[in-house]
Protein backbone atom coordinates (compact mmCIF):
# COMPACT_ATOMS: atom_id res chain seq x y z
CA UNK A 1 0.00 0.00 0.00
CA UNK A 2 2.70 2.35 0.76
CA UNK A 3 4.27 2.31 -2.70
CA UNK A 4 0.87 3.41 -3.98
CA UNK A 5 1.17 5.88 -6.84
CA UNK A 6 -0.44 9.67 -6.31
CA UNK A 7 -3.27 9.02 -8.29
CA UNK A 8 -4.83 6.40 -6.27
CA UNK A 9 -4.07 7.62 -3.08
CA UNK A 10 -6.14 10.56 -4.36
CA UNK A 11 -8.83 8.31 -5.35
CA UNK A 12 -8.95 6.14 -2.22
CA UNK A 13 -9.81 9.61 -0.57
CA UNK A 14 -12.24 10.71 -2.94
CA UNK A 15 -15.77 9.12 -4.08
CA UNK A 16 -15.97 5.49 -3.34
CA UNK A 17 -17.34 4.88 -6.60
CA UNK A 18 -14.36 6.45 -8.76
CA UNK A 19 -12.33 3.33 -7.06
CA UNK A 20 -15.06 0.80 -7.92
CA UNK A 21 -15.14 2.22 -11.69
CA UNK A 22 -11.50 1.91 -11.70
CA UNK A 23 -12.11 -1.84 -10.91
CA UNK A 24 -14.42 -2.48 -13.11
CA UNK A 25 -12.46 -0.68 -15.51
CA UNK A 26 -9.68 -2.93 -14.52
CA UNK A 27 -11.64 -6.29 -14.99
CA UNK A 28 -12.72 -5.32 -18.27
CA UNK A 29 -9.33 -4.76 -19.43
CA UNK A 30 -8.28 -8.34 -18.39
CA UNK A 31 -10.74 -10.17 -19.89
CA UNK A 32 -9.73 -8.13 -23.32
CA UNK A 33 -5.87 -8.61 -23.06
CA UNK A 34 -7.16 -12.70 -22.48
CA UNK A 35 -9.41 -12.77 -25.37
CA UNK A 36 -6.98 -10.90 -27.45
CA UNK A 37 -3.75 -12.63 -25.95
CA UNK A 38 -5.24 -16.04 -25.14
CA UNK A 39 -7.53 -17.26 -28.29
CA UNK A 40 -6.60 -17.88 -31.72
CA UNK A 41 -7.66 -15.22 -34.07
CA UNK A 42 -9.91 -17.03 -35.67
CA UNK A 43 -11.94 -17.55 -32.52
CA UNK A 44 -11.86 -13.54 -31.97
CA UNK A 45 -13.04 -12.30 -35.63
CA UNK A 46 -16.78 -11.41 -34.45
CA UNK A 47 -15.17 -10.10 -31.33
CA UNK A 48 -12.93 -7.70 -33.30
CA UNK A 49 -15.31 -6.98 -36.44
CA UNK A 50 -18.68 -7.31 -35.25
CA UNK A 51 -20.96 -5.38 -37.06
CA UNK A 52 -24.35 -4.04 -36.02
CA UNK A 53 -26.70 -1.14 -36.31
CA UNK A 54 -26.37 2.37 -37.56
CA UNK A 55 -24.31 4.16 -34.56
CA UNK A 56 -26.52 7.08 -32.68
CA UNK A 57 -26.54 10.64 -32.98
CA UNK A 58 -23.74 12.47 -30.97
CA UNK A 59 -24.53 12.49 -27.60
CA UNK A 60 -24.63 15.70 -25.81
CA UNK A 61 -21.90 17.38 -23.39
CA UNK A 62 -22.55 15.46 -20.55
CA UNK A 63 -22.38 12.27 -21.79
CA UNK A 64 -19.02 13.34 -23.62
CA UNK A 65 -18.14 14.41 -20.01
CA UNK A 66 -18.75 11.11 -18.27
CA UNK A 67 -17.12 9.16 -21.25
CA UNK A 68 -13.80 11.94 -21.37
CA UNK A 69 -13.82 10.88 -17.38
CA UNK A 70 -14.08 7.15 -17.85
CA UNK A 71 -11.00 7.25 -20.93
CA UNK A 72 -9.25 8.76 -18.24
CA UNK A 73 -10.09 6.08 -15.63
CA UNK A 74 -9.32 3.58 -18.36
CA UNK A 75 -5.68 5.21 -19.22
CA UNK A 76 -5.10 4.82 -15.58
CA UNK A 77 -6.26 0.83 -15.18
CA UNK A 78 -3.89 0.23 -18.31
CA UNK A 79 -1.07 1.23 -15.46
CA UNK A 80 -1.71 -2.02 -13.77
CA UNK A 81 -2.16 -4.53 -16.61
CA UNK A 82 -0.68 -8.20 -16.52
CA UNK A 83 0.63 -7.45 -19.96
CA UNK A 84 3.08 -4.58 -21.03
CA UNK A 85 2.28 -1.84 -22.96
CA UNK A 86 -1.02 0.01 -23.65
CA UNK A 87 -2.91 -1.14 -27.28
CA UNK A 88 -4.94 1.06 -28.43
CA UNK A 89 -7.08 -1.62 -29.88
CA UNK A 90 -7.60 -3.25 -26.32
CA UNK A 91 -8.54 0.61 -25.29
CA UNK A 92 -10.85 0.84 -27.57
CA UNK A 93 -12.05 -2.20 -27.11
CA UNK A 94 -12.56 -2.15 -23.38
CA UNK A 95 -14.02 1.43 -23.56
CA UNK A 96 -16.64 -0.11 -26.07
CA UNK A 97 -17.53 -3.17 -23.70
CA UNK A 98 -17.71 -0.23 -20.49
CA UNK A 99 -20.17 1.99 -22.34
CA UNK A 100 -21.99 -0.58 -24.14
CA UNK A 101 -23.97 -1.04 -20.20
CA UNK A 102 -24.92 2.24 -20.24
CA UNK A 103 -26.78 2.40 -23.89
CA UNK A 104 -24.48 4.25 -25.48
CA UNK A 105 -23.34 1.86 -29.37
CA UNK A 106 -19.72 2.84 -30.17
CA UNK A 107 -17.98 1.95 -33.29
CA UNK A 108 -14.94 0.74 -33.44
CA UNK A 109 -12.55 2.01 -36.05
CA UNK A 110 -9.56 1.38 -37.51
CA UNK A 111 -7.15 4.20 -38.76
CA UNK A 112 -3.29 4.11 -40.36
CA UNK A 113 -0.83 7.38 -41.66
CA UNK A 114 2.03 7.28 -43.23
CA UNK A 115 5.22 7.58 -40.94
CA UNK A 116 6.79 10.74 -40.45
CA UNK A 117 10.13 9.77 -40.21
CA UNK A 118 12.42 8.62 -42.51
CA UNK A 119 12.10 4.68 -42.27
CA UNK A 120 9.01 3.35 -44.52
CA UNK A 121 5.59 2.29 -43.36
CA UNK A 122 2.60 2.92 -41.58
CA UNK A 123 1.25 3.60 -37.78
CA UNK A 124 -2.34 1.87 -37.17
CA UNK A 125 -4.49 2.98 -34.84
CA UNK A 126 -7.82 2.23 -32.98
CA UNK A 127 -10.10 4.50 -31.78
CA UNK A 128 -13.85 4.88 -30.87
CA UNK A 129 -16.55 7.18 -32.70
CA UNK A 130 -20.18 7.58 -31.25
CA UNK A 131 -22.38 9.16 -33.90
CA UNK A 132 -19.76 12.67 -34.82
CA UNK A 133 -17.71 12.44 -31.37
CA UNK A 134 -14.36 10.61 -31.48
CA UNK A 135 -13.43 9.18 -28.56
CA UNK A 136 -9.80 8.07 -28.08
CA UNK A 137 -9.09 6.40 -24.40
CA UNK A 138 -5.11 6.63 -25.30
CA UNK A 139 -3.58 8.07 -28.04
CA UNK A 140 -3.62 10.70 -30.47
CA UNK A 141 -6.01 11.06 -33.78
CA UNK A 142 -4.27 14.27 -35.74
CA UNK A 143 -3.39 12.98 -39.46
CA UNK A 144 -4.98 9.87 -38.87
CA UNK A 145 -7.33 8.41 -41.37
CA UNK A 146 -10.02 5.81 -41.01
CA UNK A 147 -9.68 3.15 -43.14
CA UNK A 148 -12.74 0.90 -41.51
CA UNK A 149 -15.74 0.89 -38.96
CA UNK A 150 -17.07 -1.96 -37.27
CA UNK A 151 -20.29 -1.51 -34.84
Amino acid sequence: MRAMLPELRAIRRSNPSVLIELCRLWCILLYVDARLGLLPARWNRRFLFRRGSEAAATPGPAILAKLARIAALLRLATRYRLRSGSPCLCLALALKARIYPLGLRASVVYGARKRSDISRGIDAHAWLELGTAKIDPGGDLKSLRAFTTFR
